[in-house]
């Protein structure tokens, strides 16, 4: 069983592994959630464990191997472990030391998750974590996980208080490139570097965030909190997980799809690409026809809709809020239950409007 991310290697340990796991269960810094000092009799019965687990779970802790050099710097994975009398599926993950604050524990635990999800079949994934340990709860958090409870562990020296973490897998689409999720909270610094961008937000009805509270509260009430019932979610590039965009369809009765993106990430394909997979996730749901409209001024957006096969239907006047000035929107429609001949009329009839020619 091999795991391969961005920068990493998961595997399962050998005995050859020895020497590096005992690095790491033998410094006090790095276990010191555990409150033990590790022998080479227990470095041992732990690898033996893991051996046990991987032949009757299939999973385990795994070796963490830098692909860039070969060398084992930590491990993680997946293992069954006892929460107030019953087990749960934990993600867990421990460094060397030397190779803390570089964003590795992160990139495996994601990993981790994403094999739990979709190779396990999981409901549900957890983390217990000693509860003054900041960094791993950060990195919990980093990968979607919020608290549950507060409680009791058993640990060789006894009953220590825990925090139990845990996140359930929510919508996933896949393409060639990217990964479409659920935005988290954990999310908020990559949804601000999207919406504080003045060109990336000229064609869209809001003003730029100018602050990091600002862009948690956008966040919490479009994604975290949505109310229509439409679909909400982060385009991330499937080698790191970081939202770099979002797309959405609507649940009003305009099912109106809507995206932006980085401007970094322009002329890629990345919004077409990721509309396409909206638009066949609305199909699956149900979804009757989708509309998408876009400024006269801003026609490279038309260029997404039609890559997707949308099409163009007429063209109306709003004053846009809340930015309150007049703007000529073309309104495109793909209609996804074979009925050719449907029109969304709802601008149409509300707004002043009038065909285009040659579109």
């Amino acid at each position: 069983m091999k795991i391969e991310t961005a920068r990493l290697l998961l595997r399962e340990m050998e005995q050859t592994d020895f020497s590096d796991l005992a690095e790491i269960l033998q410094d006090p810094e790095v276990m010191a959630a555990y409150e033990h000092d590790f022998s080479h009799e227990d470095v041992q019965e732990w690898l033996n464990r893991q051996k046990r687990r991987y032949r009757e779970y299939g999973f385990g802790l795994w070796a963490m191997i830098l692909k860039e050099t070969g060398e084992m710097i930590g491990q993680a994975g997946l293992t069954m472990q006892p929460c107030e009398g019953s087990q749960v599926l934990e993600i867990g993950y421990l460094l060397k030391k030397k190779f803390w604050h570089r964003g590795y524990a992160r990139e495996a635990a994601l990993a981790c998750k994403e094999y739990a999800f979709e190779n396990l079949g999981a409901e549900k994934v957890y983390s217990i974590i000693k509860w003054d340990n900041e960094p791993s709860m950060g990195v919990a958090q980093a990968i979607g996980m919020e608290k549950e409870k507060d409680f009791m562990a058993r640990y060789y020296n006894g009953d220590v208080r825990h925090c139990l973490f845990s996140v359930c897998p929510g919508v996933r689409l896949r393409t060639d490139r990217l990964l479409l999720r659920e935005f988290t909270k954990a999310d908020a610094g990559a949804f601000f570097a999207i919406m504080q961008d003045e060109e990336v937000n000229t064609f869209l009805p809001w003003f730029p965030v100018k602050t990091l509270a600002e862009a948690e509260e956008m966040l919490r009430e479009q994604y975290l909190e949505p109310t229509d019932g439409g679909l909400h979610l982060a385009i991330c590039l499937k080698e790191d997980n970081v939202p770099i965009g979002y797309v959405n369809v609507s649940g009003g009765e305009a099912h109106d799809l809507g995206y932006g993106l980085r401007k970094e990430f322009w002329h890629m394909g990345i919004v077409t690409e990721a509309a396409k997979a909206m638009a066949e996730e609305a199909k699956r749901r149900g979804f009757p026809f989708l509309t998408a409209t876009h400024d006269v001024k801003n026609p490279r957006s038309g260029g997404v809709m039609r890559n997707i096969g949308m099409k163009y239907c007429y063209t109306y006047e709003e004053v846009w809020q809340p930015k309150n000035f007049p703007v000529h929107f073309r309104m495109y429609q793909l209609n996804l239950d074979g009925d050719e001949a449907r029109v969304y009329r709802g601008y149409w009839e509300k707004y002043p409007h009038f065909m285009e020619e040659g579109l």
